[in-house]
């Protein structure tokens, strides 16, 4: 009874475009993660400019720290914070090959020349690469 009361309204309110309605894409765990995460980066962007700059992920940095420990298994907060930078900066984690390490020591060595901006976009980017890998 309830479900024919339903269908009538949905009938006469012309909305039977929405009872057939396709349903919402599924979204996986990680990209709610990678959301959440740029989500919360963004609350960073100090200057308010829309962008994520170096000095702002360094700021950041304590907040995402312990999950930064937990993937590198490092204490060392010269090389978390150079990981987290790098992820940011190329969109990517390390590889975990002979190259991807040697682009992770440069980017360590050359902390003092750091320099990225990164749109919203491309900070979700980053954090998929970070939580959908």
């Amino acid at each position: 009874m309830m479900k024919n009361s339903v269908l009538s309204l949905v009938a006469f309110f012309g909305l039977s475009s929405l009872a057939q309605a396709q349903p919402m894409p599924s979204v996986s765990a990680c990209q709610v993660e990678a959301l959440a995460a740029a989500g919360l980066l963004s609350t960073f962007d100090t200057d308010k400019n829309g962008k994520f700059s170096v000095a702002e992920a360094k700021g950041a940095y304590e907040t995402f720290a312990p999950y930064i420990k937990k993937y590198t298994g490092q204490d060392s907060d010269r090389v978390n914070l150079g990981i987290f930078t790098y992820v940011l900066r190329y969109e990517a984690l390390p590889k975990q090959t002979l190259t991807g390490r040697l682009k992770l020591a440069v980017w360590l060595a050359k902390k003092r020349f750091w320099k990225f901006e990164k749109t919203k976009g491309q900070v979700i980017n980053a954090m998929m690469a970070v939580f959908c890998n």
